[in-house]
């Protein structure tokens, strides 16, 4: 009767039996419940017929679907088991016959008496085998807990490479008996074991001999052999060197522990020891790599580790050894802001941290502490130039004091920022439709203007941030510049800011007012003492300001331009000469830049009288003319006369209508015309003319007009319409 299944992952295997609620692995071949098997030459299950049939995988496949169709297990239990003995087939043929002879063995030899062939038939072994079943069980030892773990764990222990384990799996089974397979294990097992033991006796010589770097070899070859022989472990441990910088681990602490790496990306056993002389401790037997996370420290203690290559389950190479490091970890991810005098620096405080301290370090030597708020700090004022901080972390020692980590170093450079400018004129540029822009501040800076909106006076900002400048055309003057605006009526804000490289400070603002100019400024006289203003409406002004002087008088009228909108703006006057001024009224701005205001000169109440008469009653075509200019008292030395232009126009309509009158100078045939010259201030000037057009017949139309120098300034009194027509 075998003594051990010879299988690996057995204890696994029977698991997942009892979880199924099997007795034994041929239990599973009948999920229906009915059991009846052979096993002594093989294992065999009812065939089709009155014939056994032998357990392949055939046989497997069908157990499988059975189970597979009841609702009371899971499937993927069932799939695992059965992949499990398909493995267990495919391994020798009557491997699976040896696990359930194993397994009746144990299940036959529980209590005290020798088993029966009932009892071996109640297991479901077919009658014709039961006798003999229970003979052979009979003379087998009583199995005990410790001879079963040994029997189902010695064949993992020994493909593990753990062969000391294996050894005293050996050792606790006892005398393998008649089991053959078992009988060869051992023995292979007791070979490797005494081989152990040998290599381990050479090392320790040429340990004595002070040969550490053979010692470590024949220790390597001997962990290789058995990764679970501490004394191979211990001896490499003893005899690892300091080894190459490039291949040394390092060790750092971090927030979570101490953070253990080492060159390449391949699987190493990690070990650790307190202090300089400590015992050394498994941490990872086989760590992934490249590094190992240990948060098994207590702050202030100094830990040291090595490592040791690993090539599957054995190890591949000495062992690499660190230097000491002391566990007090660092502030981490620490960053660094520098302003205008300020220095700010943040940072991520270990969990176990009571505290964190800053120095500033000075440059002459000293220091100077800063204080710390939370997670980071904010030192001002701080001069331009190079600066260092010492960032520590206070940690609780476990005997009540406390200790500092070594300190990270953070470095700043406090560069120079412009100064801002304090303040910022703007008036009339010297060439006309420009302003000019001067300041107060910004030394040893540049200056730009813009016109888009900023950050208030006083802001650092990179020159990055900042929008596009003002695109007018500029050009230098010896204290500002001169800008030529896009046009007049605009408001705009203008803010100055100083550059010094990439780095650049928001300054003084001021609203500008560019007020637009009057234009087709005009006033006529509608009467002798009336007079009638008009202009366009200036962009952007809801108000105009209308000033004038007359005889020494001044006067002066605000206008919206609603009012001027909805009606005529005349207003009364005197006859004589007038000056008028007209210009927007500026809105609230902190710099006004007005247009210059339209003028216009109104003269004295000028006239030109005339009239048409028939010199007599038989005088047909022919007509007199009169004509008259005065003047309200004014130096007349100031007075031009325009020049007087009669004009005629037939008539176009049916017979007996009314001629159309002219509407200008050049609607017509002009009959007379009368310069400034000869008609002269307050003298009658007559004139007989012929009325003819031509090949045009009456009735005709009459007309004067004033043409020439000052004549919009001229009023012109007509006669009546019916002196006008000639018939």
């Amino acid at each position: 009767m075998p003594r051990s299944p010879l299988i690996p992952e057995a204890r696994e295997l029977f698991a997942l039996q009892r979880a199924l609620g099997l007795r034994h692995a041929a239990d599973a071949l009948f999920p229906s419940g009915r059991v009846r098997f052979r096993v002594l030459d093989g294992l065999h299950v009812p065939g089709r017929t009155s014939r056994w049939s032998r357990v392949d995988h055939l046989v497997l496949a069908r157990a499988r679907d059975g189970w597979r169709g009841r609702t009371d297990v899971e499937a993927a239990t069932v799939d695992l088991l059965f992949t499990h003995y398909a493995r267990i087939l495919d391994s020798h043929p009557l491997a699976l016959r040896r696990v359930v002879l194993y397994e009746l063995l144990h299940l036959l030899r529980t209590g005290s008496q020798a088993p029966t062939a009932d009892d071996v038939t109640s297991l479901g072994v077919d009658t014709w085998e039961a006798e003999a079943l229970a003979h052979a069980t009979a003379h087998e030892p009583h199995p005990t807990a410790d001879r079963r773990e040994a029997a189902e764990e010695i064949v993992d222990a020994w493909r593990a490479g753990r062969i000391r384990r294996a050894f005293d799996c050996a050792v606790r089974l006892g005398e393998p008996g008649r089991d053959a397979g078992l009988s060869r294990l051992v023995l292979d097992i007791a070979d490797q074991d005494s081989r152990l033991d040998a290599l381990l006796a050479r090392a320790a010589e040429l340990e004595d001999a002070r040969d550490p770097d053979a010692a470590a070899a024949l220790y390597l070859e001997a962990a290789r052999a058995a990764v679970d022989d501490s004394t191979a472990v211990a001896g490499l441990l003893r005899t690892a060197a300091d080894p190459d910088p490039a291949r040394r681990p390092t060790a750092v602490p971090v927030g979570g522990g101490v953070r253990v790496q080492w060159p390449g990306d391949g699987p190493h056993r990690v070990l650790r020891r307190r202090g300089a002389a400590g015992p050394w401790m498994l941490l990872a037997v086989r760590a992934p790599g490249p590094a190992f996370t240990d948060a098994d420290v207590t702050p202030g203690e100094t830990v040291q580790y090595v490592v040791l290559p690993v090539q599957g389950h054995e190890l591949d190479g000495p062992a690499l050894l660190g230097a000491p490091v002391r566990y007090a970890p660092e502030v981490e991810n620490v960053r660094v802001q520098e302003a205008r005098d300020r220095v700010s620096v943040i940072w991520r405080t270990p969990p176990a941290a009571l505290a964190v301290q800053v120095e500033r370090l000075e440059a002459r030597g000293g220091s100077f502490r800063v204080a710390v708020d939370g997670n980071g700090f904010d030192d001002r004022p701080v001069p331009p130039g190079e600066h260092r901080y010492l960032i520590r972390c206070r940690y609780r020692l476990p005997d009540g004091g406390e200790t500092l980590s070594d300190g990270v170093v953070a470095r700043a450079a406090v560069p120079w920022w412009p100064a801002p400018v304090t303040r910022l004129f703007v008036t009339t540029g010297p060439r006309p439709g420009r302003i000019a822009v001067g300041w107060d501040g910004a030394e040893g800076s540049q200056v730009r203007l813009y016109d888009k909106p900023l950050p208030a006076a006083g802001l650092d900002l990179p020159v990055r941030e900042l929008p596009d400048p003002l695109e007018w055309e500029t050009t230098a003057l010896p204290h500002g510049v001169e800008l030529l605006p896009p046009r007049r009526g605009m408001r705009f804000r203008l803010t100055a800011v100083s550059v010094i490289e990439e780095r650049a400070t928001t300054g003084a603002s001021v609203v500008v007012e560019l007020t637009a100019p009057v234009r087709n400024f005009r006033v006529r006289r509608v009467a002798a003492e009336q007079v009638r203003v008009t202009f366009e409406w200036p962009e952007r002004a809801d108000r105009v300001e209308l000033r004038w002087t007359q005889s020494g008088a001044q006067a002066r009228r605000i206008i919206t331009r609603a009012a001027y909108r909805r009606s005529a703006l005349e207003f009364a006057v005197t006859t004589a000469p007038a000056d008028f001024h007209i210009e927007p009224v500026p809105p609230d701005a902190d710099v006004v830049i007005a247009a210059a205001p339209a003028s216009f000169r109104l003269p004295a109440d000028l006239t030109v009288t005339y009239d048409v008469r028939k010199p007599s009653w038989w005088s047909g075509a022919k007509r007199r003319i009169t004509v008259r200019a005065d003047c309200a008292p004014a130096d007349l030395r100031d007075v031009v006369l325009p020049d007087v232009v009669l004009v005629a126009r037939p008539g176009v309509g049916p017979p007996g209508s009314d001629p159309p009158r002219p509407r200008s100078p050049w609607d017509g045939t002009t009959l007379l015309r009368l310069s400034g010259s000869e008609l002269g201030i307050g003298r009658l000037v007559p004139r007989d003319i012929e009325v003819t057009l031509g090949g045009a017949g009456p009735p005709y139309a009459l007309r004067v007009f004033l043409l020439g120098p000052g004549a919009e300034s001229v009023r012109l009194i007509e006669p009546p319409w019916e002196r006008l027509v000639v018939r």
